[in-house]
């Protein structure tokens, strides 16, 4: 979907199968380039939603793109509604998207296992979640709502793109949607990586019909048995069902 933003005629199974074949490669190369791909796409989310954060304050308390006149705070409460126009069971409603957005946060759990100090590092990772959202999240929607009424965010299209083609920033989609593909690419290296250690986990368990696993000297699980053909079979037929629906 985002490599069609720049080439709409592609199909979609192109893109999708080029990302899913790279990122299984770097996750059975080594564990340090897990690493080194997930920081520097983490690095790319930080870096657009700190800059965002920045212009929606230039733009709130000094007017920069908009004349000089600050759009200040009141599409935060003085709107029809007031703050909670839907009240608590729109809140309760949008929990669900938000409950679904933070879905992976147990992966800081996972890594435990490729810690060198998971006894201090893993408790420090999870003292500073909580930062992270006030930040980058609830930081962020503030800013986007103070900018814009809350029933015009979506309407327009994405609030990045508007935020930032008001500083006269005019490629600011196309840079959007790289950091959105970056974004995908993240969550798809961060599954394959959970994936495979819950897998050489349930194997070692002896939950999963593998036998004799093991860790290779790159750190990567190297599940040394093999399937039962029945289960292998199975995989393969459930896979291609659920792709050939998803592109029904």
């Amino acid at each position: 979907v985002y490599c069609n933003f720049w080439w709409p005629e592609l199909p979609q199974w192109i893109p999708a199968l080029g990302a899913l074949v790279c990122m299984t490669a770097i996750n059975l190369s080594t564990v340090k380039a897990f690493g080194e791909f997930e920081f520097w796409f983490a690095l790319i989310k930080v870096v657009t939603i700190v800059a965002l954060i920045l212009a929606g304050i230039g733009i709130i308390c000094f007017g920069f793109g908009r004349g000089g006149v600050p759009t200040g705070l009141t599409n935060l409460y003085g709107l029809e509604g007031g703050f909670l126009p839907k009240g608590f069971h729109g809140v309760l409603l949008a929990m669900t998207m938000v409950m679904f957005a933070f879905v992976g946060v147990e992966l800081i759990g996972v890594t435990a296992g490729e810690a060198a100090n998971p006894e201090k590092t893993i408790p420090s990772a999870i003292n500073k979640v909580l930062w992270r959202v006030l930040i980058f999240y609830i930081g962020a929607l503030t800013v986007i709502m103070s900018i814009y009424p809350w029933m015009e965010i979506g309407v327009k299209g994405s609030s990045f793109v508007l935020a930032f083609q008001e500083l006269g920033i005019g490629p600011a989609a196309s840079i959007i949607n790289f950091v959105v593909l970056t974004a995908a690419l993240s969550s798809c290296n961060s599954g394959i990586f959970s994936t495979g250690r819950m897998i050489y986990t349930l194997s070692l368990l002896a939950a999963l019909p593998i036998s004799r696993p093991a860790a290779d000297g790159r750190l990567c699980p190297a599940l040394a048995g093999r399937c039962r053909l029945r289960d292998l079979i199975l995989a393969i037929v459930v896979g291609t069902g659920m792709a050939v629906l998803s592109y029904a």
